[in-house]
């Protein structure tokens, strides 16, 4: 088993007699002094980012999406459709609006027009139910 030299003594659970030698570890070289040193500056700056991150915490939690009042939702809207004017979403939008209406009327006089099968299929089906 592999203990960390920062454990001063450990003692078997059974037997009684110590792993560590009798007159205590030997002192760090310099170089595990160096590393020591390091990762110990690197884990207290790393606890002090974190207490900065914690103190800047609010008190009280804030709800992200708490409903908004009628007049910040009507100007929200109408920047929002500014943007997709701007942007140009608009005609796509509403070119897109009625090619689905153009497909619900035009599509509303068939009698297929809520088949999901395709038209080969669908061709069949009726050629069999005419035959009968």
């Amino acid at each position: 088993m592999f203990f960390s030299r920062c454990l001063q003594v450990v003692f078997k659970t059974t037997g009684g007699r110590a792993w560590n030698p009798p007159s205590g570890l030997r002192p760090l070289s310099p170089s595990q002094r160096r590393n020591r040193k390091k990762n110990l500056a690197l884990t207290m700056k790393n606890m002090s980012i974190l207490k900065l991150a914690e103190a800047n915490q609010p008190e009280v939690p804030v709800r992200l999406f708490k409903p908004l009042n009628f007049s910040r939702m009507q100007w929200m809207k109408k920047k929002l459709e500014e943007t997709r004017a701007a942007l140009g979403w608009d005609m796509e939008a509403r070119a897109l609006q009625e090619q689905a209406r153009a497909l619900r009327v035009g599509g509303a006089g068939r009698q297929d027009a809520g088949s999901m099968l395709p038209p080969a299929a669908r061709a069949a089906l009726q050629s069999s139910a005419q035959e009968k």
